[in-house]
């Protein structure tokens, strides 16, 4: 017999497969979580907007940089994050930058220079704030479950099934 799956085998399989994918779709509207995703990258679109804007006005000649001008090299400079080429991505970001502070008429080297600056900040950031969590989240008591498994109640019927027999 073969390795290699027939067109017969992907057809039956395909009914189940979407099937699973309908019931996370399900699961993914009741949870509103792609609303909570799609807020919380709103939020993290104008937080670098902003430490990009405040970049630039803290460096010598940003003084006319706008929060628009910072909203688009943050918008250019997460969409240059996709393209890992380099590791850490150095020099990606950077040069995004550069390419946007260019078209939106304001020196390359300002958005270079508050490229690099907004990365240190935010670098600096998590290195101190990252430790304190650490050290909170470790004192915290244990949360347990009310159940240990989701919140259907097909499952928690099948839990219940086998754990009394």
């Amino acid at each position: 017999p073969s390795s290699i799956p027939t067109t017969a085998s992907y057809s039956e399989t395909l009914p189940a497969r979407m099937a699973g994918f309908r019931q996370g779709m399900l699961a993914l509207r009741r949870h509103h979580v792609l609303s909570k995703i799609i807020g919380l990258q709103m939020v993290l679109i104008a937080l670098t907007a902003t430490g990009l804007w405040l970049a630039c006005r803290a460096l010598p000649g940003g003084e006319n940089v706008s929060w628009f001008d910072g909203l688009m090299m943050g918008l250019l400079v997460m969409a240059a994050g996709i393209a890992n080429v380099t590791p850490g991505n150095l020099g990606v970001e950077q040069a995004a930058a550069m390419f946007t502070a260019h078209l939106l008429h304001i020196k390359p080297e300002m958005g270079f220079l508050a490229s690099s600056l907004f990365r240190v900040m935010a670098i600096g950031v998590v290195f101190v704030i990252g430790p304190l969590l650490a050290n909170w989240l470790a004192r915290q008591k244990p949360r347990v479950p009310d159940h240990p498994i989701s919140n259907n109640n097909k499952d928690r019927g099948a839990v219940a099934r086998a754990t009394s027999g």
